[in-house]
């Protein structure tokens, strides 16, 4: 296995990607702080992503202590990060102003987790430690979590009176 790119080219990439999380998880504390009858379940999404930054880190130092276990797997632009951290930012602005709630922060949500299954670590990177697979397997799985109970929140408060 060998990679192309500068291990700490990927590096610098996965910290943005650990901030993105972050970011992530910002916008759902704050989702919680709004929508007070919900916090719980807001809580737990921002517990998960703050994990998922943490686990990102660990991947992008394993990367460097270990890169001859890594091949890229696919092109990846850093901007597109970028991009959705502004989106996250502009959505945190807008839910301090009050422009959204119920629904509508439930929706952005879960077309947040959609996207962030586009820019995790094991779409850019294919690798055989078992350390770093097993940190991606976590992330990926409490990511579809994630999907799943934001689906099961819309249609619990699209049923309700």
């Amino acid at each position: 296995m060998t990679l192309k790119r500068d291990p700490k080219d990927i590096h610098r990439i996965m910290g943005m990607m650990a901030e993105l999380e972050l970011k992530i998880s910002e916008f759902y504390r704050e989702c919680g702080d709004f929508w007070k009858q919900e916090k719980d379940f807001w809580a737990s999404l921002e517990k998960d992503e703050v994990s998922h930054a943490q686990s990102v880190r660990k991947m992008a130092d394993i990367l460097l202590a270990r890169p001859e276990r890594f091949e890229e797997n696919r092109p990846f632009n850093p901007v597109s990060i970028a991009v959705a951290l502004a989106g996250i930012q502009d959505n945190l602005q807008k839910l301090k102003e009050g422009q959204l709630q119920g629904l509508h922060l439930l929706s952005i949500a879960r077309d947040m987790e959609q996207s962030l299954l586009e820019t995790k670590p094991g779409e850019i990177l294919k690798s055989r430690d078992m350390e770093y697979q097993n940190l991606l397997r976590t992330i990926e799985s409490q990511t579809h979590a994630h999907k799943r109970k934001l689906a099961e929140k819309i249609e619990e408060i699209k049923s309700r009176p």
